[in-house]
């Protein structure tokens, strides 16, 4: 972001440029996104990807026969029964020994949402996307595609060699988890098996007939379980591709099927670095003014239930009374906060739930757009606090809950402050006065099922104590509440 000067002149093709980084924390002379300066910018670069994405098809559509291989392409479709097939998901047993060959490394309407348009998944329910057998977490689902990447190697081998084109290029790619973890907070809820892009192929084709023998050599495998066809459905950009999930001893990777025109013409517009800006800038429906569907009273107010898109890409719909936001509603502001729940006067207020895109969420009561009552916050890396809040800092009881298993519940103004209890993954409880998030002077020990104790200083464990000293200690800073 140094190379930037301003958000209403801002490179988008500029070498190393992140979209996520630049959205959520990225900040030029101090000022975080400026949408309404950005929107413009991207809308433009959008309206040159798709014209080199329709250029590069056009060329394929008129070469001899080209009309009618890409209408067959875009006619391409899961087999019958494909999704009872897909209930037997990794029912085989894993096979062992893979080798490990490595060559080389729209505008939308209001209501419109994105939504997976995979034909089924392993549970049989149409439209559902497959998610992993065996992932619960992040080390879990990164794990997975170290271990997987080599079968989908072979398998996208065998692809290739099934076409007429055996010498088309053959790339594969790990997921980072920085990009994970990002992916995890924003669009999947934290939900880690449904993240299935860690483990990837893509196989690049010259001619539409080799991709369309890939495409239904794929399809006609069992370990097919997911299928999206974007000749059928391009992308707002109209980028076109295919899309199939393979499952590897069950684990879901992605493999994509791309011709050679389309990827050409990606290179030349940033590729997807602009594609995942578009994304998240332009997610709200694009107007010139602010525009406002619903109902009005008799003064021609907005009142009642009605939807505001804004200019800024901000949108709200739900409640209003006199002109405001008023009553149960849910806003996105564009860049990236969801909020549901009560307003009163135009402001969050009363019960709520926010999502932030830098993946931390709040759920609890509101007063005059702060988080102030009770409340859970959750924090990008897993941590969670719940209790107090006071006009949005932690104030009053409370309970901290940290990833690794660690608890502290106590007093809070803002940090650690005043008599609490920490107790450890393996049981043991330090009982302490803290200050600004350090445990401070004499505090105790307890150690769990053992009927032992120590001596604390300032957090730190010392000599062995008796129970009935422990408990001494104990109630003497209990009483400093």
């Amino acid at each position: 972001m140094r190379l930037q000067t301003s958000w209403s002149e801002l490179d988008c093709y500029v070498k190393n440029f992140a979209p996520e980084y630049a959205f959520n924390f990225g900040q030029i002379r101090g000022q975080r996104i400026d949408m309404a300066a950005v929107r413009p910018i991207v809308r433009k670069a959008q309206d040159r990807m798709t014209e080199d994405y329709k250029k590069a098809l056009d060329g394929e559509r008129s070469k001899p026969g080209g009309e009618e291989l890409l209408h067959e392409l875009k006619e391409i479709k899961g087999p019958d029964g494909f999704e009872e097939r897909w209930c037997r998901l990794s029912a085989a047993p894993p096979s062992r020994g893979s080798k490990r060959d490595v060559l080389r490394g729209s505008r939308r309407d209001v209501a419109s949402l994105p939504k997976p348009n995979f034909l089924a998944s392993p549970s049989g329910v149409m439209g559902e996307k497959p998610t992993h057998r065996d992932v619960h977490d992040l080390a879990s689902l990164c794990a997975g595609a170290l271990t997987a990447i080599g079968p989908l190697w072979d398998r996208s081998m065998r692809v290739r060699a099934a076409t007429s084109e055996p010498d088309a290029e053959v790339t594969w790619g790990l997921k980072r988890p920085k990009r994970i973890r990002f992916k995890l907070y924003n669009k999947y809820k934290n939900k880690c098996e449904r993240v299935t892009d860690c483990a990837r192929t893509s196989i690049t084709f010259r001619s539409m007939a080799a991709l369309k023998q890939a495409t239904q050599f794929l399809l006609e495998q069992p370990t097919t379980v997911g299928f999206k066809n974007r000749f059928a459905s391009p992308t707002e950009e109209a980028y076109s591709d295919m899309l199939l999930l393979s499952d590897v001893d069950g684990y879901i990777c992605e493999v994509q099927l791309h011709l050679y025109a389309m990827a050409e013409a990606k290179k030349g517009t940033t590729g997807h670095t602009m594609y995942k800006l578009c994304r998240l800038v332009l997610a709200a429906p694009i107007v010139d003014e602010d525009t406002y569907e619903g109902e009005r009273n008799a003064a021609g107010e907005y009142e009642g239930a009605g939807k505001m898109i804004y200019a800024s890409g901000d949108i709200y719909e739900g409640q209003w009374k006199a002109g405001l936001r008023h009553g149960r509603g849910w806003q996105r502001l564009a860049a990236g906060d969801l909020y549901e729940g009560d307003f009163e006067d135009g402001l969050y207020h009363g019960f709520g739930k926010v999502q932030f895109p830098r993946g931390a969420s709040y759920e609890g009561q509101w007063r005059a757009a702060k988080s102030h009552g009770r409340g859970k916050l959750t924090f990008p890396d897993g941590n969670t606090f719940e209790g107090d809040f006071v006009a949005d800092q932690k104030m009053g009881h409370g309970t901290l809950t940290f990833n690794n298993g660690d608890v502290f519940e106590g007093k809070f103004n803002r940090m650690r402050e005043g008599v609490g209890t920490y107790t450890y993954a393996d049981g043991r409880r330090l009982i302490s006065r803290y200050e600004a998030n350090n445990a401070k002077g004499e505090g105790v020990v307890l150690i769990q099922g053992s009927g032992r104790a120590r001596k604390a200083t300032d957090g730190i464990e010392e000599e062995e104590v008796s129970i009935e000293d422990a408990r001494r200690v104990e109630a003497a800073l209990r009483s400093l509440d």
